[in-house]
């Protein structure tokens, strides 16, 4: 960790106060030991900053820690014509399938959440799914049931997107925050141009108060459409369309209460 006040605000740190709060360790003996361990500075300002950020995760941990007690690993497999797909989830005694963040829920991390939530489906399990996560306010994000044939066909249609991403470059116009910022929009106000207004925004993030950059800003992305406007082509309607289609049907936000 940095030797600064927002070090402090970093994924490990949040990490090590996590597996403090489910050894019961409070908050004044776990910032001696990690002050002794030097993964804090010993300066009084950085004590205050971990009473605050462990406050916040030790309301988090008594928000979800009955739901999250019983988690189990579960193995799932699904076969289709070409391919294989197999994992480890973790779910609990009801079948569902639980995870959780020390942080905020970005789009990356629903394509991986949304995908396994249909693998789920596509095996047979017609239970919903939670992810919990930190924004503004401690949330869970619930993805509903599933027809099992619904979700396997949308994986196979994935695999195969996937499988042949390479062969052109319009297979490869799909960009998490972009596409769903752009799907979101079009779904709530069905007009395409401000969908793509707000598509466009994430392409280029204009919000720093976000903490990351554009997508459009990646090296990746700048180096691949550089001088064109992947945007606003068919192919990312197309793709957008294609991947979140269902996922609009079954998403749910709550703020947790407590």
């Amino acid at each position: 960790e940095a030797y600064t006040m927002n070090g402090l605000e970093k994924y490990d740190m949040k990490h090590l106060i996590w597996e403090a709060l489910e050894e019961g360790i409070g908050c004044k003996e776990s910032y001696e030991y990690l002050r002794r361990t030097k993964m804090i500075p010993p300066h009084k300002p950085y004590n205050a900053v971990y009473e605050e950020l462990f406050e916040q995760l030790n309301h988090f941990y008594s928000l979800i820690r009955e739901d999250i007690k019983s988690i189990e690993s579960k193995s799932v497999c699904l076969k289709t014509q070409n391919y294989i797909l197999e994992g480890e989830l973790p779910t609990v005694s009801n079948g569902e399938y639980i995870e959780y963040r020390l942080g905020n829920l970005r789009a990356k991390h629903k394509v991986e959440y949304f995908i396994k939530h249909l693998l789920m489906a596509a095996t047979g399990s017609q239970v919903d799914s939670h992810y919990y996560y930190i924004d503004k306010k401690n949330t869970v994000l619930n993805l509903g049931t599933i027809q099992a044939e619904l979700a396997q066909q949308q994986l196979e249609q994935l695999i195969d997107w996937y499988a042949n991403a390479m062969h052109t470059k319009d297979s490869l116009t799909f960009f998490p925050e972009s596409s769903l910022s752009y799907v979101q929009a079009l779904d709530k106000i069905g007009d395409v141009f401000y969908a793509l207004d707000k598509a466009k925004s994430a392409w280029k993030q204009q919000n720093k108060s976000y903490g990351f950059s554009g997508e459009g800003e990646d090296t990746w992305n700048t180096i691949s459409w550089f001088g064109e406007d992947p945007i606003h082509t068919e192919a990312f309607h197309e793709n957008s369309s294609r991947f979140w289609a269902n996922w609009l049907e079954i998403r749910n936000k709550q703020v947790l209460k407590g």
